[in-house]
């Protein structure tokens, strides 16, 4: 079954507290590992440096997510999305998957209420399928099912931040820069895949594996791993930095206590009691809400019932007691303000990025750094480093998908399914210029002929930046919206006594 894109009502406060948790253990396996490439190219400095006892794991960290589930009328449904998977480098038992925001139901329905999830991972020649728990789902949904009646109160931006649907906010960039990159490239246009920031999503969780699965689940990890610490340790410090400070704070967990902050302001006695006209405003010079005033205790009960865990963060605020407008209004900036002005400020340390605000100003800062200018970011920015995978030009974006890839304009292997990694290189297609990638990248490629298959239905599909940082997930395919889910076929599983399907990377 296709999934059909959906109007979802907007999530409120409390269920951001959700966070997906998976495990596995971390056993290493000594095998080897090929980076893939271009199937024409055997330069060197494209390959990874990695050990030579490391399995090759073509399109490792690529898999689907499965969500079974049943409506209110006693109908089955289902949804597939692709993911991205990287293990978790501070907690053995968590793994790290990034997927497009749309892929889960509402969460507050009966179908996101019953849901069960199935993983499948890439490996070799098939799909590894996992079980997963997700533990916290369940109170995800009580509190999203809890708090819809008064979703009409929050602002339009707060509203938008934390629904599981394709929003406005990636659809229309995609559609609208579509439209001005085919004009620009006339004749030349062939297919245009934009994948939007605002579609990322990072989930973290736990798997249900047997021990033989554990076994090859963990080869796929440490693949993931070794790549991700080899480019890691060949960026600059400033990069590391940030990067690692804009990735921790990704999962909705991370943005809980934040969320809970702004609530509590909302809910402020003194806020609630302060004229209208001496309000303090938000960074876009917006006056701050009222709407919760009137209802406050009530509301107050409900966050306290709900997810008592995450109250105190939402009472520090909630129950400040401001004498005077000045300090309500250095209230307010420890909620809401901006300070960060640069990515500089991450030389001396990481700073106390504690705001949405400077949350979010501090992701387009490191979006226009590495990921606006393309290609040239590579060379704008210094990071040559020979023998590095994600470090190279040809090898500096990379697209993860699941379908057949083709070699010299024939399908690898028909009709079926795959995890493919592959270099966003000019071979490949072309892409978008500055002027039209303030929030999205644009790929111009032959989607009949070429290496890259995508359709409307891949969503999921993950766009990378050193080939081990999502950066983007596909939006629109021709400036059609993704469905946000592949049908629910069978797929290939694993097989020892089968032959490895056709692959482009190659060993060292």
């Amino acid at each position: 079954m296709t999934l059909q894109r959906r109007s979802m009502p907007a999530v409120s406060l409390l269920w951001l507290a959700c966070t997906v948790l998976w495990a596995c253990s971390n056993s290493s396996q000594n095998n080897t590992l090929c980076a893939p490439t271009n199937s024409n190219v055997s330069a060197p400095s494209r390959l990874l440096e990695l050990d030579s006892n490391i399995q090759n794991v073509k399109g490792s960290g690529s898999g689907y997510l499965d969500i079974e589930a049943i409506d209110e009328s006693g109908r089955a449904v289902q949804r597939r999305c692709s993911v991205m998977l990287a293990p978790d480098e501070k907690d053995a038992s968590i793994i790290k998957v990034w997927t497009a925001v749309h892929c889960l139901f509402d969460a507050d329905s009966l179908e996101f209420e019953n849901s069960k999830y199935t993983l499948h991972v890439f490996y070799k020649n098939g799909y590894l399928p996992l079980p997963i728990q997700f533990e916290e789902l369940a109170k995800l949904g009580k509190a999203a099912r809890a708090v819809a009646p008064v979703l009409s109160s929050f602002p339009e931006k707060e509203r938008n931040r934390w629904r599981f649907a394709l929003s406005d906010d990636s659809v229309l960039p995609c559609q609208e820069q579509t439209k001005a990159f085919a004009a620009q490239l006339g004749s030349a246009k062939k297919n245009i895949a934009c994948f939007s920031k605002n579609e990322l999503r990072l989930l973290r969780g736990k798997v249900q594996a047997t021990a033989e699965t554990e076994k090859k689940l963990n080869v796929v990890l440490d693949a993931v791993r070794q790549r991700r610490e080899k480019t890691q340790s060949a960026l600059p410090e400033l990069e590391k930095r940030y990067l690692s400070a804009v990735e921790s704070f990704r999962p909705l967990s991370a943005k809980f206590p934040l969320y809970m902050r702004t609530y509590g302001y909302w809910m402020n006695d003194v806020h609630c009691s302060t004229p209208d006209v001496d309000l303090p405003s938000d960074a876009d010079g917006r006056k701050e809400t009222k709407n919760f005033c009137e209802q406050r205790d009530l509301y107050k009960m409900a966050i306290k019932q709900t997810v008592p865990e995450y109250y105190s963060d939402f009472a520090k605020v909630a129950d400040a007691k401001p004498a005077n407008l000045v300090e309500l209004k250095a209230l307010h900036g420890s909620v809401f303000g901006c300070q960060l002005e640069s990515l500089d400020a991450f030389t001396a340390g990481v700073p106390d990025v504690s705001t949405i605000c400077d949350r979010e100003r501090l992701t387009r800062m490191v979006w226009a750094k590495l990921i606006k200018s393309g290609i040239a970011s590579f060379t704008d920015n210094s990071f040559a480093k020979p023998g590095v995978f994600g470090l190279t030009r040809e090898s500096y974006f990379t697209i993860l998908f699941n379908s057949s890839q083709r070699e010299g304009g024939a399908l690898a292997a028909a009709n079926t399914r795959q995890g493919n990694i592959l270099e966003v290189s000019p071979s490949l297609g072309t892409l978008s210029p500055t002027e039209f990638n303030n929030q999205v990248i644009l790929l111009n490629f032959d989607n009949q002929n070429g290496r890259l298959r995508l359709s409307k239905s891949d969503s999921g599909s993950m766009l990378s930046v050193f080939g081990t940082v999502p950066i983007a997930s596909l939006s629109t395919l021709d400036q059609e919206p993704t469905s946000g889910g592949t049908s629910i076929l069978p797929l290939p599983t694993h097989s020892e006594d089968e032959e490895p399907v056709a692959t482009t990377s190659r060993c060292k």
